[in-house]
């Protein structure tokens, strides 16, 4: 369950700081014309990432198909799919008659990595959970036990 925190300014200056010592710009100008040049990539990865580090998410998953052919039009649909399967876990089966914004939020990041797309998945369950997120997770398996 998501716990309510208070802000703390010196907290968030420190976060600042740590982000801007990790995503710091080498030395240059910092006009180009180019949007996809390095400064520019850099500046945007910084700022994702300072967004994302304030969301608060209570999940990280990586998803990968193991398919060397899928492509990023059947990733979405598989992560809508995601979506709806995890709104249906946490909210019931009646997950569409809550508001959006009271359903399950999550970020994905596609990557190829080793020649196959595979996503990086941030979720925030929703306050309004029907069950806790450490059902999902219940440790490594021992291997002399048996799977019932």
């Amino acid at each position: 369950m998501q716990i309510d925190t208070v802000y703390d300014p010196l907290s968030q200056k420190a976060r600042e700081r740590a982000f801007e010592r990790a995503f710091q710009a080498k030395s240059g100008t910092a006009e180009f014309a180019s949007i996809r040049s390095y400064a520019n990539r850099r500046k945007r990865q910084r700022a994702l990432a300072l967004w994302l580090f304030d969301k608060e998410f209570d999940l990280f998953i990586t998803l990968n198909s193991n398919d060397p052919f899928l492509n990023y039009e059947q990733g979405r649909a598989a992560l809508k799919k995601l979506g709806a399967l995890l709104d249906h876990y946490f909210l019931g089966r009646k997950w569409w008659n809550y508001e959006s914004n009271r359903r399950t939020y999550f970020v994905a990041i596609p990557e190829h990595g080793g020649g196959e797309l595979h996503y990086h998945v941030l979720v925030r369950i929703p306050t309004n959970a029907l069950r806790d997120c450490r059902d999902l997770y219940s440790g490594p398996r021992n291997s002399d036990q048996a799977i019932s």
